[in-house]
């Protein structure tokens, strides 16, 4: 895992698939203009440097109201490619504070396009803002480090030949599947269905679940999050969908239903594989105060400024304050909205640090080789 700091997120197709449902006409008319902004607005969130996330975009003129909407619509989906929250409705209060959450805008030339030319901006907001906001609302924020889970993909078509999804015939609904989770900074793997896989595991045993042979295909690729989905093609263009989790021998049902189209069943594809990796990975806002952090064997001054430095620009840290220097021993009173087990991760993936553990003086950590 990475620090967030080095976020580093492609937006493709960036508002086209955004579906909302919202219950308030100022809300809905807000939205409806970004949709309408993001017709002729590219977006490509790019890393936090100098505490600020920024996202670059092509708005039509230089006039403050697609300013507004310009950094309305970046906003909107870097927060979405933080958090994996395919809700939009619960972004829809951080939206209403990017001003705030703006810190400045750079305009970098004109492009030309068959559709006219376009002012090309870059939108900074302040990282530090950006993730409290998300905290306030109750959302977590996901590391950059995310996982390809790999997937079992089984079709069962109108004549009801059971298959694996193959990447040739079934490129449209591949390719749909991974531009909408690149909004979010994901994607999937499928497994290579060579011989080895068929032998293993055959379409039919997929399809039926037989726990046995499903299991055997796994081992192959045991390091990764596996799923398997079962995707079939009813007679009225209906789509049954089923994604389920084989652990211990036994399946645990993530989603299964029928969608009236493809379009539905792709949606709800995508939902299940984001609250995936938001239910594992997304840091949450914990209330409760961290203990002292105790940093030993910190040998220079480059070691010390060093430390500093990296967590004052992580933006899962609020405040930090040296309490004590002695020796080659620094101990620092932190605030962050990470819990405990949380903020360990933060210390060793931002800053190589080697968890010793917890004693009457607080978190104990030391620099590593």
């Amino acid at each position: 895992m990475h620090e967030l700091t080095s976020v580093q997120l492609h937006m493709r197709c960036v508002l086209i698939h955004l579906r909302f449902i919202f219950v308030g006409s100022a809300v809905r008319a807000l939205i409806v203009t970004i949709v309408t902004l993001s017709f002729w607005t590219s977006l490509d969130v790019r890393s936090q440097e100098y505490g600020a996330f920024t996202a670059l975009a092509e708005i039509e003129n230089q006039s403050a109201q697609a300013i507004d909407l310009g950094a309305q619509a970046a906003l909107l989906s870097l927060v979405r490619s933080l958090t994996l929250e395919t809700d939009d409705v619960k972004l829809e209060p951080i939206l209403k504070q990017s001003k705030r959450l703006l810190k400045q805008s750079i305009f970098l030339g004109v492009n030309q396009s068959q559709v006219g030319n376009k002012q090309t901006v870059s939108f900074e907001f302040d990282a530090q803002a950006v993730t409290q906001a998300i905290f306030a609302q109750g959302l977590g924020v996901v590391p950059a480090d995310r996982p390809r889970p790999l997937l079992w993909w089984v079709m069962n078509d109108k004549q009801g030949r059971i298959r694996y999804i193959d990447t040739s015939r079934d490129v449209a609904l591949i390719e749909s599947a991974r531009a909408t989770l690149d909004e979010y900074g994901l994607d999937f793997d499928l497994p290579l269905y060579d011989l080895t896989d068929t032998m293993a595991v055959p379409a039919d045993a997929l399809w039926q679940g037989d726990p046995v042979q499903i299991a055997r295909g796994m081992l192959r690729y045991e390091a990764q999050s596996q799923r398997i989905v079962k995707w079939a093609e009813l007679s009225d263009d209906r789509i049954f969908l089923s994604i389920s989790l084989l652990s211990d021998g036994r399946f645990t049902t993530q989603v299964e239903r029928i969608y009236t189209d493809r379009g539905q069943a792709l949606g709800a594809l995508i939902e299940a594989l984001t609250l995936m990796v938001r239910s594992e990975l997304a840091v949450i806002a914990d209330d409760t105060e961290l203990p002292s952090i105790v940093i030993n064997e910190v040998t220079d001054f480059g070691d010390y400024r060093r430390i500093l430095r990296a967590l004052e620009a992580n933006v899962f840290v609020e405040s930090v304050q040296v309490v004590r220097l002695s020796g080659q021993t620094i101990t620092l009173a932190v605030k962050s909205p990470a819990s405990v087990d949380q903020f360990k991760e933060i210390m060793r993936d931002t800053l190589g640090l080697e968890y010793l553990g917890s004693s009457e003086l607080g978190l104990q950590f030391r620099v590593g080789e």
